[in-house]
């Protein structure tokens, strides 16, 4: 049995309090985390965390370097904005961490490939937790598309749109393409997840009506075209009139030879062609979930944690999660310019570290 790894968890507000009240007092039950420190500059969200993760006051700190100096944690989860996470990072490794960080990366290209670097360099482990791609839906039609049993992916349709013209917290309205860097980032992992392969190339036309409170783009719609030659359709959109497919209300549609499968608002269901030929309406069948002990954060951790002692590689890795970063930024780059982007380019021309 593994000896619990030594833990601090930086940003214990907002997604962090969820990893306090919820996912770090499962790990800790469960003897795999021993959480030495929280670090927040916000005593408040440290009060919680304290509160939920048994930490006296000396181990709560709103120092990041103060608290790795004196508790010397084994592991790093990062929780806090994404403009801090490169500084965080790059920290905790130097001090010998292994890190588990929130999504994105980082808030810019630059600072995710200097956090990639530097875990390279140090030969340190990181990973990133794209908790969307696997909850019990998402999962389910993720084994569908990847199943063989439909014959060829043809495309993917996905929709994602909510209600949020003012809702947002101040930082989130003040950052720039907070819906592309902390929304789209989830949906593009997931679309070249379902794809099978990395994103060829990529057309973006992104925007903010007048009602929108954003900086940068509040909405947008891209096609894109994988390696192997799926294509994709994505509407992102975070100004609309009505939440139509907001988070775990999604529509997902993917279409193959023999069969058309989609995630509508949390619900899967295959349409067979043979059940389908001629048909005026859609015949299709209900798919039951997945089964699994673990969904989102608590599967993401322990597959980090199991890493760390020597088990396989997680599958959100940082290596892994920088095609999506870099797919991310590709886009942002189509919209600017008005055309077609080809992704690979890109990455040579902005400084992808091989």
């Amino acid at each position: 049995m593994n000896i619990p790894l030594k833990t601090i968890i930086v940003g214990t507000g907002g997604w962090g309090k969820t990893w306090c009240t919820r996912t770090l007092p499962k790990a800790i039950q469960e003897g795999m985390v021993e959480v030495v420190a929280a670090v927040d500059v916000n005593q408040d969200h440290l009060r919680i965390a304290a509160q939920h993760l048994g930490l006296k006051d000396n181990h709560c700190f709103t120092d990041v370097k103060a608290a790795l100096e004196q508790t010397q944690p084994q592991i790093c989860i990062i929780a806090s904005p994404p403009h801090t996470h490169e500084e965080t990072a790059i920290l905790a490794m130097e001090y010998g961490c292994d890190v588990l960080s929130e999504k994105p990366i980082a808030d810019t290209l630059e600072s995710s490939l200097r956090i990639v670097e530097t875990s390279r360099r140090l030969n340190k482990k990181m990973g990133i937790t794209m908790t969307h791609r696997f909850r019990r839906p998402i999962w389910t039609f993720r084994d569908l598309v990847r199943s063989g049993a439909y014959g060829e992916l043809d495309y993917l349709i996905m929709n994602f749109n909510w209600h949020r013209r003012d809702g947002l917290k101040e930082r989130q309205a003040k950052m720039w393409n907070t819906m592309l860097i902390e929304g789209a980032i989830h949906q593009l992992d997931l679309l070249e997840n379902l794809a099978g392969a990395h994103c060829e190339s990529v057309y973006m036309d992104s925007w903010t009506p007048k009602w929108g409170n954003y900086t940068g783009s509040a909405q947008a719609l891209l096609t894109m075209r994988f390696e192997n030659s799926v294509r994709a359709s994505y509407e992102t959109a975070w100004c609309n009139a009505s939440p139509q497919h907001s988070w775990e209300q999604e529509y997902i549609r993917a279409e193959f030879e023999k069969a058309t499968i989609v995630l509508n608002r949390g619900g899967v269901e295959v349409f067979l062609e043979e059940d389908n030929r001629m048909q005026g309406n859609p015949i299709g069948k209900p798919v039951e979930f997945k089964e699994s002990a673990k969904w989102g954060n608590d599967y993401l951790l322990e597959a980090f944690i199991q890493w760390v002692h020597g088990g396989q590689k997680m599958e959100t890795d940082i290596e892994s999660n920088l095609h999506s970063m870099i797919l991310l930024f590709a886009s942002m780059e189509s919209s600017k310019q008005g055309i077609p982007v080809n992704v690979k380019t890109f990455a040579r021309e902005n400084g992808r570290i091989d």
